[in-house]
């Protein structure tokens, strides 16, 4: 009976080890086994002077704290402006960043970030992609690298050749490009946004000065194709056209493509196209079509250069071809939406949803941009 007692003591003794208490200013354990090595309130299981390694968590905000984890992910559902605080010298640090559904983000970074090559990246556009960015503290600035593009689903080829996009979501002010070219359209004489066929578009209110535009755009010379969606308050009256988008130049009046809404003097009612070749003497073709008002409309105009054979579309149907007999078009250097230059043709309605493309875009694609009506959201996943 003695030896099987000393033996029952033994075992339960073995499960305890002594360890050496160390000053609490350097090694610490809290009540939920949190281990800290020079931080007296650990947030981890392993923290080392405030930096935790490793683990991931979601960013909740803009303002990155890297005390929270050496790892972190953020999915940008706009385009922040990002700060970073609480790291420590020497400790190495990862941020993940996924675009949203929508797709597009930027990010405006750190001051304090000083990226490889001087050139920080060019986020991944693609809806739902993912991009990785590993960055080592020195104690005052970031020394940033990435790794881009673990898109889950392979870029739409919609995004190839895209000279520039607009959303037209704004909700005031200018326009911007969501291409990446950078070709922000300029708001002349406050053009407003309202609902449009997606988020918002631009309201044209018919003023003769009042449309969006970048002087600085070089329309394609070559193969193209220009999309939009368009909308009427009103029909235009005998013998007016209401411009939609034109590649021309405002001071000089040159032109190389437009299309309007337009009403001939007996009533009825057309899509019209300009192609130029000198940017004043215009090749103009009429398709019959009469839109109803407050409906959206999907017109898609594509140019063969070598061919000069130019086709136009609504709703992903073709309304038919017709014959330049050039192959070069006028390169004006302007795009404009709701005006071919101040005081000519101002529409009186809405536009969205605007691309223009240094390639013909094939019948596939152009079903893409109509999308049965509900129009393809850029950059086009999806559709």
């Amino acid at each position: 009976m003695f030896k099987k007692r000393e033996f029952a003591i033994m075992a339960v003794a073995a499960f305890f080890i002594a360890v050496p208490v160390l000053a609490s200013t350097v090694f610490n354990i809290d009540s939920s086994g949190n281990v800290g090595i020079g931080n007296s309130a650990p947030q981890n299981k392993l923290d080392v002077s405030g930096a935790i390694y490793s683990r991931l968590v979601t960013a909740s905000s803009s303002a990155i704290d890297w005390s929270e984890a050496n790892v972190q992910s953020t999915t940008l559902t706009s385009s922040p402006t990002l700060t970073f605080s609480n790291a420590q010298a020497g400790g190495e640090y990862k941020l993940i960043v996924n675009q949203d559904g929508t797709g597009g983000r930027t990010i405006t970074w750190p001051a304090s970030v000083i990226w490889e090559n001087d050139t920080a990246p060019a986020l991944t556009a693609a809806a739902n992609s993912t991009d990785m960015m590993s960055f080592v503290y020195d104690g005052s600035r970031y020394l940033g690298t990435y790794a881009l593009n673990f898109a889950s689903t392979t870029p739409s080829p919609l995004l190839t050749d895209l000279l520039g996009y607009w959303k037209l979501d704004e909700s005031s002010g200018n326009a911007s490009d969501s291409s990446g070219n950078g070709y922000t359209l300029t708001n002349h004489s406050s053009v407003s946004y309202a609902s449009g066929i997606i988020n918002n578009g631009a309201v044209f209110s018919g003023g003769t000065t009042n449309y969006l535009g970048n002087a600085s755009f070089a329309t394609p010379g070559g193969d193209f194709t220009v999309s939009t969606w368009s909308k009427l308050t009103a029909l235009p009256s005998n013998n007016i056209q209401w411009a939609i988008v034109s590649g021309d130049n405002v001071v000089s009046g040159m032109h190389s493509f437009k299309f309007y809404w337009y009403t001939n003097s007996g009533g009825s009612h057309f899509l019209r196209v300009n192609i130029s070749s000198n940017g004043t003497i215009p090749i103009d073709h009429q398709y019959s079509f009469t839109p109803s008002t407050g409906t959206w409309y999907n017109i898609v105009l594509t140019y063969n250069a070598s061919s000069g054979v130019g086709e136009l579309w609504v709703n992903g149907s073709s309304l038919g071809t017709f014959s330049y007999g050039t192959s070069a078009l006028y390169p004006a250097g302007e795009i404009d939406l709701g005006l071919d230059g101040p005081g000519n043709n101002a529409l009186d309605g809405m536009v969205d949803e605007t691309g223009i493309w240094d390639r013909i875009l094939n019948s596939t694609e152009i079903g893409e941009l109509y999308n049965s009506g509900a129009a393809c959201q850029y950059p086009f996943s999806g559709c």
